[in-house]
């Protein structure tokens, strides 16, 4: 019994009974973090467990946690909403004029509150306003008469076929999972996120790992956790070159990268959002994360339970203001630059009966299903079941079988045939304007991976130089080119390591830091590469020095004396003014020698943790464009990108832009 479910599934379902709730039932479809192999959030979990960094060197960890490949602009971002427990799909998309619904929905009708959409005599319920106003803009499709042709009214039964979505009744795998098994990097890199303490049976593939991303984070994510941060940041510095040849560096290596990529994940968490298991606290983890760049492709989110047979003004009614807030603080989280590259789509297992209950509704057939975002041909679509013309049971009429809007999402959206995936031929809604432009610089599977150079080898040999001013060793050579070769460390993970493991991140972003606050702009070329040697060499204070004479710093500091001087050089520094004490120990020091004083000061002051943080992503971002690039970026430049990685954004996915603009590629021909 239950075959046609995963294995590891079978036995929760059968311990449902007669009549579960939703909430059980999709417990039952959903595989826990823990029992499903290694699943990123094991390996989130395992970076922190293992506590040494062997364990992670060689299995399947270190290859996830190197593998992760930014996102180019061309490529579609798809989340995906279940509306748990049966939609009540007359009250969401209202009739409200059709004497039909006030006759079979006295004790359940909005139709005094309804939102008109203009068009259809149709209304939204009165909780989705600002739903309303995004529809209004012709961003919200509305699929109505959706269903299964099946008419399944068990939750079991329907919710595990709208998962499943094939025309078979295998099922042991998910629509959105098979569609992970199309990416070629799917078991290897973070393309699928369940914004959940579980993955969906609708999320499940044969080959793919899709990440729980609940509300608690990831290891390391919550920076108030003193114990987890101590051994977070201990498990990082453990990643740090040993000294002891290149094995050790390696595994060293390893342990560093995995931290870090758990770092950049836990930037969902970061930013003051909310942390319930609200919908609203799940999008904002979606945007965050689509923000940070890491290569996610598909998040499924869950809004539950809809299943009211009673009390339903004021469920379903909290139910759709909580989605409402959602979707709008989901947008106004989404850096905008990847608006035109989200669509979210809603799905139900079932709607509810025509007439209500005189509390709430009964399981029923067919609902509207939304499918948000910029790229959508926003309207009605499909066709609005009649609250007179009902089937034998008294449901409403399937008009668009359910598998034809996951077909139109699927080929319309996503690029993919749809039949492979669902089994069978569909048809298709024609609910896109467009889909997302391909990138302006391409940057095609069919190109050299490594592009613009001939080989990994070339590729190597260039970041030795541009990082690190040096050739690799022989031995490094070949094991940096088996990692890249083979996917156990993607392009933007690599130029991420180099930087990292080079005088840019050591000097350079200390030397840029200062820059930023003296001039307003970071060091030129030639100036890095001037001071971040003299920096190693003969220490800060010999770079600052000559710092002082750049014609910027002289004509913002050179006619202040006394405390006007102390004044502006901390408040440049750190931001704020200086205390009395600090007044009290350096006005006479820098009254006596300005020169010599003011130099002191900014030696001192730039070691201060005020000081270490401001500018700090900015001088980042243009230490990393100016190794690559040859060039000091507009502080404009910088200043953007500092934004970007304050808001979220990886540096991995920095250096990847860095490497795809044709401004470094004409650098070898």
């Amino acid at each position: 019994m239950y075959e046609q479910f995963p294995s590891h599934l079978r036995d929760g379902i059968a311990r449902l009974g007669d009549d579960p709730e939703f909430e059980d039932v999709h417990a039952a479809l959903s595989t826990p973090v823990d029992e499903r192999g290694l699943t990123r959030r094991r390996f989130l979990q395992a970076a922190a467990a293992t506590g040494g960094a062997t364990a992670l060197s060689f299995g399947p960890l270190s290859k996830m946690a190197a593998a992760i490949t930014p996102l180019g602009e061309g490529d579609p971002i798809l989340i995906v909403v279940q509306l748990g427990g049966g939609n009540d799909g007359v009250n969401t998309v209202v009739p409200a004029l059709d004497p039909a619904y006030a006759r079979m929905r006295r004790a359940t009708s909005v139709a005094s509150r309804a939102i008109s959409l203009g068009e259809g005599g149709l209304y939204l319920h009165p909780a989705l306003p600002k739903l309303a106003a995004r529809y209004r803009q012709r961003k919200v499709a509305i699929v109505r008469g959706v269903g299964n042709v099946a008419l399944e009214h068990s939750h079991v039964d329907a919710m595990a076929t709208w998962m499943a979505g094939t025309a078979s009744p295998d099922r042991s795998t998910g629509w959105i999972g098979r569609l992970l098994d199309t990416m070629p990097d799917s078991n290897e890199g973070l393309r699928g996120v369940a914004l959940d303490a579980a993955v969906p049976l609708h999320m499940l593939g044969t080959r793919c790992e899709v990440s729980a991303l609940g509300a608690t984070g990831p290891f390391g994510s919550n920076r108030s956790r003193g114990a987890e941060v101590a051994l977070f940041d201990a498990l990082t510095k453990m990643g740090a070159g040993t000294g002891r040849g290149g094995w050790s560096d390696a595994i060293g290596g390893v342990n560093k990268l995995t931290m870090e990529r758990a770092s950049d994940f836990a930037t969902a968490f970061a930013g003051g959002g909310p942390t319930d298991d609200s919908l609203s606290a799940q999008l904002y983890r979606a945007a965050r994360v689509i923000n940070a760049n890491v290569g996610v492709r598909v998040l499924g989110a869950t809004l539950a339970s809809f299943d009211t047979h009673r009390d339903q003004a004021w469920m379903h009614n909290h139910l759709l203001e909580d989605f409402d807030a959602a979707i709008d603080g989901f947008y106004r989280t989404l850096d905008p630059r990847w608006a035109d590259q989200v669509v979210i789509m809603t799905f139900s297992e079932f709607g509810r009966r025509a007439a209500d209950n005189g509390s709430g509704t009964d399981h029923g057939t067919s609902a509207p299903l939304f499918v948000i975002g910029d790229r959508v041909r926003g309207g009605l679509h499909g066709t609005q079941p009649s609250m007179t013309d009902l089937d034998s049971r008294g449901d409403l009429r399937v008009h668009v079988d359910f598998r034809t809007v996951y077909a139109s999402v699927l080929g319309g959206w996503m690029g993919v045939d749809p039949k492979p995936i669902l089994g069978a031929d569909y048809g298709s809604i024609g609910l896109f304007t467009s889909r997302p432009a391909p990138p302006r610089h391409p940057y095609t599977p069919a190109e050299s991976k490594f592009s613009p150079f001939r080989d990994a080898g070339a590729f190597i040999d260039q970041q030795y130089d541009d990082f690190l001013g040096r050739l690799p060793t022989p031995a490094n050579r070949a094991r940096w080119i088996t990692r890249v070769r083979t996917g156990q460390t993607s392009i933007p993970s690599a130029l991420r390591e180099f930087y990292y493991a080079g005088s840019y991140a050591r000097a350079g972003a200390e030397i840029n830091r200062i820059m930023f606050c003296l001039t307003g702009g970071p060091a030129t070329f030639e100036q890095l590469q001037r001071w971040m040697p003299m920096r190693e060499s003969m220490g800060l204070r010999a770079v600052v020095a000559e710092m002082i004479h750049h014609p910027v710093a002289r004509g913002r500091y050179t006619r202040l004396w006394g405390y006007d001087l102390v004044d502006r050089l901390n408040r440049h520094m750190t931001g704020i003014a200086p205390s009395k004490a600090t007044v009290d120990y350096w006005f006479p020091k820098i009254n006596g020698n300005q020169e010599n004083g003011s130099v002191d000061f900014i030696t001192a002051v730039s070691s201060t943790p005020s000081a270490k943080v401001r500018y700090h992503l900015e001088a980042v971002a243009a230490c990393g464009h100016t190794a690559m690039l040859r060039r000091a970026p507009a502080s404009s430049q910088a200043r953007l990108w500092g934004s970007r990685l304050r808001a979220g954004e990886s540096t991995s996915s920095m250096f990847w832009y860095f490497y795809r603009v044709p401004e470094y590629r004409r650098r070898f021909g």
